[in-house]
Parts: C-alpha cells; structure tokens; sequence
C-alpha cells in the first residue's frame, strides 16, 4: 500500500505540483484511512412535486449511484447506504423530512462515493 500510495505521490506531483501531490496524499489519508468525510463533497439540487417523497432507491438511480433500482434496492440489503451517517435498511425508505426542511442530506454509497442532496419543491 505504501509503495502504490508513493506513486501516486509521484504521478500527480508530475502532473500538476509537488504541493497538489502532498495535499492529494493528506485528503486520500484522512477520507480512507481516518473514515471521514471528503473536504469537498458535490451537490446535486433536486425538485420534487409538491406532497412527493422521493424513494431513495429511485435517487440513487438518478444520481448516478446505481445504475438501475434492482442494482440500488441491492445496495441497501447489503448495508452499503447511508443517509446522514446512518445506514438505509428499508428498500422502500424515503427522504421524508429532508424534502420539508430544505436542508442537504448527505448520501454516502460504500466508502467512495458522496453525495449532498437538497430537495426543493416545485
């Protein structure tokens, strides 16, 4: 691990900087092996009709986390979802609240891939 992580150092420190390898190691060392979260997480803005709860199977189609609901509903059995840190066990789980409030969820899908959502009515 220590000998792919020091060409990883080296490939990125040719391609961009010496400054963009040392900064890419610390981030990489921090998300995997200190299990928290990437400094810079995307934010996908998602309307939603009026009354609708969204399923969390049918967003993570949407966003690109799974690429069809049978490949999500999978996912969820198997614990490799989390919605805010806690882990999704219901296939028919929806977003509930977070449609209300306005407020971003945070969508986790195994250990590499984030995503914010912000549900917003229409």
């Amino acid at each position: 691990m220590e000998v792919k992580k020091e060409l990883a150092g080296l490939l990125v420190g040719e391609l961009h900087s010496p400054d963009a390898a040392t900064a890419a190691r610390a981030e990489f060392e921090r998300v995997f092996g200190g299990g928290q979260l990437p400094e810079e997480i995307e934010e996908d803005n998602r309307e939603v009709p009026v009354g609708e709860r969204p399923l969390i199977v049918r967003e993570l189609v949407e966003i690109g986390f799974a690429a069809s609901n049978s490949e999500a509903r999978r996912l969820i059995q198997q614990g490799g979802v989390k919605v805010d840190g806690q882990t999704v066990t219901d296939i028919n789980a929806d977003f509930g609240g977070a449609v209300i409030s306005g407020k971003p969820v945070l969508v986790q899908v195994g250990k590499r891939r984030f995503k914010r959502l912000r549900f917003q009515g229409k």
